[in-house]
């Protein structure tokens, strides 16, 4: 049986991983999108942050978010005032719901000394804001996002920061992430990477793969705590 007992701080996506992005996805149905095209944006998205930063430059999560919400909706032929909608569509953040395996877990490997961090491709300020209406925030040792080390996760300077953040070593600090790319990318830096599996999807062979695969958070805490 593996032993985590050396796994003395994780680092946690959010973005679907920690919350639902779902009524995002209910606010572009509202618009006049299709609710499938969540998926969409999203990864044009990443494609784009990832891009900045192979070119040797940076650009945030909602500035390259706007542009995105801004073509989609030209595209479909969407009436109205275009940055009102934006906004609209925006503001589902706010509405995240936090998944019911989250706070339980985090309960749990905070009582055994575990630190907790967050690192997202999105920004602080929403991340916070999710914490605390989630009742989270008290577990939480470090919110940090990639406008702090200019890098878009995959990237290893995003984790090497996060790293330095806990003040812990790679090989102590396991990401957390229900994307393979995040757990690839979190490998190749140095650190753990755990994939929460909680829809069957097959982990990818041409990835770096992760230390351990779980069907829940719940499941990861009950690891980590042994």
């Amino acid at each position: 049986m593996t032993s985590w007992s050396n796994v003395k701080g994780i680092v946690c996506d959010v973005n679907g991983t920690m919350f639902s992005l779902q009524p995002l996805g209910e606010r572009m149905q509202k618009v006049g999108l299709q609710e499938s095209d969540l998926q969409l944006w999203f990864t044009s998205v990443l494609r784009d942050g990832l891009a900045t930063g192979a070119s040797g430059s940076f650009a945030p999560f909602k500035d390259i978010g706007v542009y995105h919400l801004h073509q989609m909706l030209r595209k479909a032929s969407i009436s109205g005032d275009h940055n009102q909608v934006v906004q609209t569509i925006l503001s589902g953040f706010d509405d995240a719901t936090c998944m019911a395996d989250v706070a339980p877990a985090f309960k749990k490997m905070h009582a055994k000394g575990i630190k907790i961090s967050t690192m997202t491709n999105g920004s602080i300020s929403i991340t916070k804001g999710l914490l605390e209406k989630a009742h989270l925030e008290q577990y939480v040792d470090e919110m940090m996002d990639i406008t702090q080390p200019k890098a878009w996760k995959p990237s290893p300077a995003a984790y090497h920061f996060a790293v330095k953040q806990l003040k812990l070593s790679p090989e102590q600090v396991m990401l957390v992430a229900i994307h393979p790319w995040d757990c690839a990318g979190a490998k190749e830096a140095g650190l753990k990477a755990a994939y929460i599996n909680r829809d069957g999807t097959p982990y990818p062979g041409f990835f770096a793969q992760p230390d351990a695969e779980f069907t829940s958070f719940e499941n990861l805490a009950d690891a980590l705590c042994k």
